[in-house]
């Protein structure tokens, strides 16, 4: 097995890249063939709002669950507001301890009006047990 980039790094999916206007959940992610710990990253662009500032806030986690239906908090973003500029952030995520799915989490706060242009992508490794050379 080769150890470089390419062969051992995927990224997954967690929220798709759009210009949210709304509360949204995304879709459940199987984690459990990874291992190690994972990079979530959230890009934003530059948020918008309807004239009034800081009138709306953007929030957005990670969930974990079990089953795909019951999910629990585990891993939250600095609260994003109409008035935040492009950005990018980065949380490790501890696989191992996870449970068998993860999903991101955008809810969308305040008086109507604002966008907030993001996608939530998890770096993950696939070579828990791939040789040192």
């Amino acid at each position: 097995m080769r150890l470089d980039l390419y062969n051992n790094v995927k990224t997954l999916t967690l929220l798709e890249l759009s210009s949210r206007t709304a509360s949204e959940n995304g879709s459940a992610v199987d984690v459990s063939k990874y291992d190690g710990v994972a990079k979530a990253v959230l890009v934003v662009g530059d948020c918008t709002g309807d004239g009034a500032a800081n009138d709306q806030t953007y929030d957005v986690k990670i969930q974990e669950s079990d089953d795909a239906s019951t999910w629990t908090d585990v891993v939250s973003f600095t609260q994003y507001t109409d008035e935040s500029t492009a950005t990018v952030e980065e949380k490790a995520v501890p696989l191992r301890t996870r449970k068998k799915y993860l999903r991101g989490v955008f809810t969308y706060g305040g008086t109507e009006g604002g966008t907030f242009p993001s996608a939530l992508v998890l770096l993950v490794a696939n070579a828990p047990s791939a040789p040192i050379s």
